[in-house]
């Protein structure tokens, strides 16, 4: 991958150490080639040790967007009830564990919670029902139709926020729509009756929580790029309300619907906090029901942390790759993994070939971003390099920022397009 750029909270701040430095006067003779030395080591050992925690965190990226589609799949093999409520309650705690990263002087406690409340709502909305697709549909068909992510954000973005898509990028989400068309009207492998509705109803949902998904996207990127919130604190805000909310609901006597068999059901009798404890392994499956239930919490804590800490720091490229990679490498891994469990994840020519047309769309999306927005630099800085000597900005002369300018730069990170996407 390329190398990463510096993150913006080292470009805006100073160490106490440079502080120092600045402060006290220079050492001389021998002590001053001696601290010289040091520097200079000090300054080129940084580079590989940030290269190489990048690429640590890029593989623990990859390895917990597996498990959020692996565990999932083992709870509804295993015919976890309440499996919908149970995927909603993970999610919702490892949105909150994002707080415990390094938080840079900021409070969750002081964050701006009624900013937050609106995109909170489409985030809950938004993953009721993707996850109430994942309980019907399961997790191979989700890994694929959510790459629908990034074709409704550039909708909604060229609509809401006005952005201009260039023709590369609008090719690459048509390449998508097809992938996308020709999974979703391929059905499912069981026979027509109440499993092909399931499946069916599972693929509507996941593409309309895809949908809601991006909406929020487009939200939550408006709010940041106004400096109202850090994406850290905002992800944490959503996860604490989305776990009230859900509390609420169930000391109200309500969860999140679920469709057993032919019937719905949205009762809190129907759920049951034992389900965690229960051997429930059915036969060709590694894992109980409640493990699986762990293993997803710590993916997707792994994941929103991992995503965090990358942020500002890897291009899209590189996020584009391991989308790519995430989504084949799985239709790879369950069809050999669940075939003989369930016949409807078995490798089918219909699921090969969708599964690489949406991970090669999404790779060639990133490339066409990384291109588009080059171009966007290199003719932004066209009108400055040619200024004339009478002019206010000499050739090379960069445009300072405002002070308003500058103080929503230190507050807010940089963060790309298909970053937003991506979470």
């Amino acid at each position: 991958s390329p190398h990463p750029a510096s993150s913006p909270w080292e470009d805006m701040t100073i160490s106490s150490t440079s502080r120092s430095r600045i402060a006290s006067p220079g050492p001389t003779g021998l002590k001053a080639g001696q601290r010289l030395s040091a520097d200079s080591a000090a300054s080129t050992n940084p580079a590989p040790n940030k290269g190489r925690r990048t690429l640590a965190l890029l593989g623990l990226l990859f390895l917990s967007s597996l498990g959020e589609v692996y565990f999932p799949d083992i709870m509804k093999l295993n015919r976890m009830p309440s499996r919908t409520n149970w995927f909603f309650i993970a999610h919702a705690l490892g949105n909150t564990a994002v707080i415990l990263l390094s938080s840079d002087g900021e409070s969750i406690m002081a964050a701006n919670w009624r900013a937050a409340s609106v995109p909170a709502l489409m985030d809950i909305a938004s993953y009721v029902q993707l996850f109430a697709g994942i309980a019907l549909a399961g997790a191979q068909t989700k890994s694929i139709l959510y790459s629908s992510s990034i074709l409704w954000s550039a909708v909604l973005s060229k609509v809401l926020l006005g952005k201009v898509l260039s023709h590369a990028q609008w090719g690459s989400i048509a390449l998508l729509f097809v992938g996308l068309t020709y999974k979703s009207l391929g059905g499912s492998t069981a026979s027509l009756g109440d499993g092909s509705f399931s499946f069916l109803l599972g693929v509507c949902l996941i593409l309309v929580g895809c949908f809601t998904h991006a909406l929020v996207n487009v939200k939550n990127e408006a709010l940041i790029q106004n400096g109202t919130i850090s994406p850290k604190i905002l992800c944490a805000v959503i996860g604490v309300y989305a776990l009230g909310m859900w509390f609420a609901l169930y000391a109200c006597g309500v969860i999140i619907p679920e469709r057993n068999g032919q019937q719905w059901t949205c009762t809190h009798e129907s759920f049951s906090f034992a389900s965690v404890i229960v051997q429930d392994a059915a036969a060709g499956v590694p894992m109980r029901s409640g493990a699986a239930w762990f293993g997803f919490v710590c993916s997707t804590a792994v994941h929103a942390g991992a995503f965090f800490s990358l942020l500002g720091n890897v291009g899209t490229v590189s996020s584009g790759i391991v989308k790519g990679m995430t989504t084949s490498t799985y239709v790879l891994f369950s069809g050999w993994a669940f075939c003989g469990v369930d016949g409807s994840y078995c490798l089918t020519w219909r699921t090969l070939i969708s599964g690489a047309i949406c991970a090669i769309s999404v790779v060639c999306y990133s490339l066409a971003t990384t291109r588009a927005k080059a171009q966007a630099v290199a003719s932004a800085a066209e009108p400055v390099a040619n200024a004339t000597p009478g002019s206010e900005l000499a050739a090379g002369e960069a445009i300072k920022p405002t002070g308003t300018e500058e103080s929503l730069r230190q507050r807010m990170p940089a963060c790309t397009d298909d970053q937003m996407v991506g979470g």
